[in-house]
């Protein structure tokens, strides 16, 4: 049930302070003891989990609040989470579903969405913050607070002081997930610290380029666009072929030869060129993956000077020779030099590797030239023409009947050389109308493959390695046998198709697992292990959990989705994990314990003090408390019998 009553004090947020903590700040001031209470009173109902990333409930908040505020939903969203930094590297569907989430949502499949659960990288176990800026919020505000700049994942140094950011005491992933936790500067340490200088810059550059895309939303961007751009970037560095395509190996190289590997490793964003789905291939093929900010302000920084210039630049070019329609160059035609041209296709020179764009016309006309188009003098450039067309060459018919032009004159008239003008005049049947003793000849080229020479041996080749290798996949016989497969698929097609392997059924290769799952299920139960004897030990009992478990190992992500690999693991979470009753039992027991070391005489209402037993479990709990109770009172009562005893004093004598 949502309760909805007007707050009668919340605190006003400071800047890039964290939503989470402003919460945490208002439950500190009103004195609240049970946080379930501040809980009901801030989001209207009890069963909400609070986020520090991306809280929810927040019309239910934004309703609470006296109506001349400017605290709408979307400001907090936009000045106090980390939603503004995800949001231009999503899809606009999925952008827009976790906003309407955050709005008026219970949170259930954020972290999912938004690539946080399969791609989170630095992950923390705590919240962070910067020595520098709590003295001067001390010193300016009366008090500190987490800035959301520092706490958001891969941050590591302050954007303002270039310091080291420190991990507050008080650890998230220990305490009771509806724990807000306040940053209380007698806690803190505010010594700074820092990294070498060239670590530190680099460094600084992320929390700089972290800080700009929280304090700038980029409403109208989205995984679409921000592609396009990085597509647009690389073709003018000469990262893509003809064909569009990445030069996956020649980006790797230039990539971490800008980001050394120490940089990359701090940031667990390095490159394993063997793996075809590493992060670097993954960002600039077509997106389909959600790939963290982090790796994408990385990618960012080495495509321009800053993540300023990226987003402020508009002019893109998204092929070598621009944009259509180009220029048609026919001067025979009525559209000589207007921009009609449609058609344009782009092939790799065979030798250079530059790009080489053919222009066809509805005209006929069809000539090429290499590019890169740098200015507008070279779209008017051509650089070999390939068909002349039939506008062209009625017009040349017309001016060779006219009979008064030299050869020189037409060749200047029709822009090509007067020996193309003798050899379309013998096209035409006109020859007798040019005064020239050239001897050209218009013939059609005769091209010949040797059929009969190649096919009986090429195909002999062939036929006899895939019965030697009957596993081997279409690509592998190419690999061994290049040139004969070359020139059967261009003048034996059918026959290559019928012969050589299907592409769509290639044999695999028993090639091993890339992850030893075996391996990797008994680290995670020695690690789970480890974890459960810390978890027992804190001083405030907390539920052992799977949640609890994963996520103080930071394993959460493959044990939700892989535990159907980690046999080990399941079994032993399994016998760890407790229920609700379990829990109220065992802090019960904690807490009898501590009570009696205190005191001899204990109450059933301190025991249910203390453990923070709600109303409606008493009863069940109840006898397990005066169990307890007279478990340890036993125990006293026999301690004390043995230590009144006065001595035998017959064995004196």
């Amino acid at each position: 049930m949502l309760i909805t009553n007007m707050l009668a004090y919340f605190p006003n947020p400071y800047k890039d302070e964290l939503l989470y903590h402003v919460i945490a700040r208002y439950h500190f001031a009103l004195g609240n003891t049970d946080l379930r209470d501040t809980i009901r009173e801030i989001f209207g109902v009890e069963d909400t989990i609070p986020s520090i990333s991306f809280p929810t409930g927040l019309a239910a908040i934004s309703a609470q609040l006296p109506k001349q505020t400017e605290f709408t939903p979307e400001y907090l969203i936009f000045n106090h989470t980390l939603f503004p930094l995800y949001k231009p590297f999503l899809p606009n569907k999925r952008a827009i579903q976790i906003f309407n989430q955050m709005i008026n949502g219970k949170g259930t499949g954020i972290y999912a969405a938004i690539g946080m659960m399969a791609g989170s990288i630095c992950a923390r176990e705590a919240l962070v913050y910067c020595p520098q800026c709590v003295s001067e919020d001390i010193e300016y505000l009366g008090e500190p607070y987490f800035h959301r700049s520092h706490n958001a994942q891969g941050v590591m140094v302050c954007y303002i002081h270039g310091c080291l950011l420190k991990s507050y005491d008080l650890s998230y992933r220990t305490s009771s997930r509806l724990e807000f936790i306040r940053l209380n500067h007698k806690k803190a340490n505010l010594k700074s610290e820092y990294l070498p200088h060239d670590m530190t810059s680099k460094l600084h550059k992320v929390a700089c380029s972290v800080n700009y895309l929280l304090t700038h939303p980029l409403i109208e961007t989205n995984q679409q666009s921000i592609h396009k751009k990085y597509m647009n970037l690389l073709d003018g560095k000469g990262y893509l072929t003809c064909q569009m395509r990445v030069k996956q190996q020649e980006l790797a190289q230039a990539f971490t030869a800008f980001n050394d590997h120490n940089f990359l490793s701090h940031l667990q964003s390095t490159i394993n060129g063997d793996d075809e789905s590493n992060w670097l291939k993954a960002i600039t093929r077509k997106p389909r993956k959600t790939i963290h900010p982090i790796r994408h302000i990385l990618f960012i920084n080495f495509l321009c000077e800053s993540i300023e210039e990226f987003f402020s630049t508009t002019q893109l070019r998204s092929t070598a020779f621009g944009e259509p329609p180009w220029y048609c160059l026919n001067p025979a035609a009525d559209h000589y030099l207007e921009p009609v041209v449609n058609s344009c296709i782009v092939t790799p020179d065979y030798k250079t590797r530059e790009p080489v764009g053919t222009f066809s016309c509805q005209c006929g006309f069809i000539y090429s030239r290499k590019g890169p188009d740098n200015n507008i003098d070279d779209s008017y450039r051509i650089g070999r023409i390939k068909q002349y067309g039939s506008i062209w060459e009625e017009k040349l018919k017309s001016l060779l009947i006219e009979g008064n032009r030299t050869l020189r004159e037409l060749g200047r008239q029709m822009h090509c050389d007067p020996k193309t003008i003798v050899k379309y005049a013998n096209k035409l049947g006109l020859d007798s109308c040019i005064n020239s003793t050239m001897d050209v000849k218009y013939t059609v080229p005769i091209v010949t493959n040797n059929y009969d020479q190649y096919f009986p041996r090429y195909s002999l080749d062939v036929l006899e390695f895939i019965k030697a290798n009957p596993n081997y996949s279409r690509t592998e016989v190419h690999k061994a046998l290049n040139k004969q497969c070359i020139w059967l698929y261009r003048n034996c097609r059918e026959w290559y198709e019928e012969n050589l392997p299907n592409p769509n059924r290639a044999t695999k290769k028993d090639n091993p697992p890339r992850i030893d799952w075996a391996a990797r299920d008994t680290s995670i139960m020695f690690q789970l292990k480890s974890a459960f004897r810390d978890l027992l030990q804190v001083s405030k009992p907390v539920r052992i959990t799977r949640l609890r478990l994963a996520r103080f190992i930071n394993q959460r992500a493959v044990i939700q989705r892989h535990i159907d690999k980690l046999p080990r693991t399941e079994l032993f979470l399994t016998n760890v994990t407790e229920s609700l009753e379990d829990f109220q039992r065992r802090r019960i027991d904690i807490v009898s314990d501590d009570l009696f070391r205190e005191k001899k005489d204990v109450k059933a209402w301190e025991v249910i003090r203390k453990a923070g037993i709600r109303p409606e479990y008493v009863s069940d709990l109840m006898p397990r408390i005066e169990d307890n109770i007279e478990l340890l009172q036993s125990l006293v009562v026999h301690d004390n019998s043995c230590i009144d005893i006065p001595p035998d004093n017959s064995l004196l004598h």
